[in-house]
């Protein structure tokens, strides 16, 4: 038996086990075969983890030495990610501390299930009640396992559940109202017993003893754990500062230019306030639009949007609706062997809005970046993430596009751009005050509330700790993109050509990205 088919087997058994145990994150790479499922997380299960990993380890070490030269990066990415996974599940034991990380389970579970499906109907259907029913085993998790928490985790958390209980109340009615006769006493079992779980979990997370260490945030563990090694940050405190207040002046200036008379927060305040109901044919139309102005710069897509309207009358809005967007736009992953991307509309939205969600997570965003890894990459390596160069990937794509696209969208679609670019950048600011202990739960709450732009900011607040450090992700991942940019059209290479090659090696860590950009 060669190495080849050696490590290939060893690749096999460490994804398998994964992707089984944590089965929203096999959902969200477009792996479908346990849609059912949300996981196994009580105490046994870690604890089977971790000896699954050390035996992993063991046989990659045993293997190391006949490693071939064409196999050695692939070797390296799998031998870091098992060294990350069991430090993760043996020393940090993020299980014990973090309520989020479960919660985020079930609520993610739930809406991949409710809205990021191209399956028909009743599959999702199925798919969703089968999720409900496995809530019990995050509760029983959440028992075994959290022994405290972060202040700022824990009221992210109480959140999540608050929303998820809404969510499961009124979305189970809304599938209810559309299923036979045969599958409502399914569906009632199931709903009152997901709610009665989900009160469980309230009552729980709601007594669990604090911890007030922000060393302890889960996003501070995994960005010193798996990426500070590849990026410093000394200097980013200063420079987010800077891109902030210069961000600042250009949005009031661009609100002063569209209503001289009010403060620029009445007028971002107004814009988003423009809410409408669009149509497939609309929907359909502006996605063209997007992919003509993009196509000549990043390439051809064949990607398409499927449009979807979960809405009981127009005059009715769901009360789930306050904890997400009105527009859900699911993107699709590497293994999805679909070219839809689903878009569900559960209550009306800001133009502006729906375009920003559709280049950032369709086309050029993660969708896009979703294509090109079945194109361009190896089975293997796109079962990894990067999630600096992702989320990176994300911010750039509105940067980028908003240049292309303003001149039809005008003057207010450029504020609302600026609006979401300076949220993203506070966000950023704040996580890495969190990450360097410079600020407290005191502290946290006072920054954001001086603040003169954010609007919501109680819902902003809870975002910051809910994403899980994305928006300083998405500012590294930014930074590495447009650094890696500036060198290669010097050197003449094609801006299309420059975003394939990129994405062609996105789930490598980025310094082995900028080794794979061939000029």
């Amino acid at each position: 038996m060669n190495f080849n088919s050696t490590l290939d087997k060893t690749f096999e058994e460490y994804f398998e086990e994964f992707l089984y145990r944590f089965s929203v994150k096999a959902t969200r790479l477009g792996i479908h075969r346990y849609d059912y499922r949300l996981g196994s997380f009580d105490r046994a299960d870690f604890d089977s983890w971790a000896a699954a990993l050390k035996n992993i380890k063991k046989k990659l070490f045993l293997s190391k030495i006949k490693v071939k030269k064409g196999k050695r990066l692939d070797y390296l990415l799998l031998e870091k990610r098992v060294d990350n996974e069991l430090n993760w599940v043996v020393n940090e034991k993020e299980y014990t501390t973090n309520p989020l990380m479960y919660t985020s389970v079930v609520k993610d579970g739930l809406l991949y299930s409710a809205f990021g499906s191209h399956a028909p109907f009743n599959v999702r259907s199925k798919n969703f009640l089968d999720r409900l029913s496995a809530i019990g085993t995050i509760r029983k998790g959440i028992e075994e396992n959290l022994q405290c928490s972060n202040y700022l985790e824990k009221t992210a958390a109480l959140k999540e559940l608050q929303f998820l209980n809404t969510f499961i109340n009124e979305f189970s009615s809304y599938l209810l109202g559309k299923s036979d006769g045969e599958g409502k006493d399914d569906f009632k079992l199931a709903k009152a017993e997901a709610l009665d779980e989900i009160g469980k979990m309230l009552n729980f997370v709601d007594n669990i003893t604090l911890s007030q260490e922000n060393g302890g945030l889960s996003f501070v563990k995994e960005l010193r754990r798996e990426y500070l090694g590849d990026y410093p940050l000394k200097d980013v405190r200063v420079d987010l500062k800077n891109r902030l207040s210069a961000l600042r002046e250009l949005i009031e200036k661009k609100s002063r230019a569209i209503k001289i008379s009010q403060s620029c927060n009445a007028t971002i305040k107004d814009i988003l306030d423009k809410k409408e109901l669009f149509t497939i044919e609309q929907v359909a139309a502006i996605f063209d639009h997007i992919k003509s102005m993009g196509g000549n710069i990043f390439g051809h897509t064949d990607l398409s949007v499927e449009f979807k309207l979960i809405l009981q009358n127009e005059n009715r809005e769901f009360d789930f609706v306050k904890g997400i967007s009105p527009g859900i736009v699911i993107p699709s992953g590497p293994f999805d062997t679909h070219t839809v991307i689903p878009l569900t509309f559960t209550s009306p939205m800001t133009l502006s809005t729906l375009v920003l969600k559709l280049v950032s997570l369709g086309y050029p965003g993660k969708s896009y970046e979703s294509e090109i890894k079945r194109r361009k990459e190896s089975r293997f390596r796109a079962f990894f993430v990067n999630p600096l160069f992702d989320e990176g990937w994300e911010i750039y794509t509105k940067r980028v596009m908003n240049n292309r696209l303003k001149g039809k969208y005008g003057d207010e679609f450029e504020l609302i751009f600026l609006y979401d670019q300076y949220s993203i950048l506070f966000k950023a600011f704040i996580e890495n005050e969190l990450l360097n202990k410079r600020i407290g739960s005191e502290e946290f709450e006072k920054i954001i509330e001086e603040d003169s732009i954010i609007l919501d900011k109680d819902e902003f607040a809870n975002s910051i700790i809910a994403e899980n450090g994305k928006s300083l992700k998405s500012v590294i991942g930014l930074d590495f993109i447009m650094a890696v940019k500036e060198k290669v059209l010097r050197r003449k290479m094609e801006e299309k050509e420059f975003h394939i090659q990129l994405l062609s090696h996105s789930s490598l860590p980025l310094k082995f990205i900028e080794q794979g950009i061939r000029t």
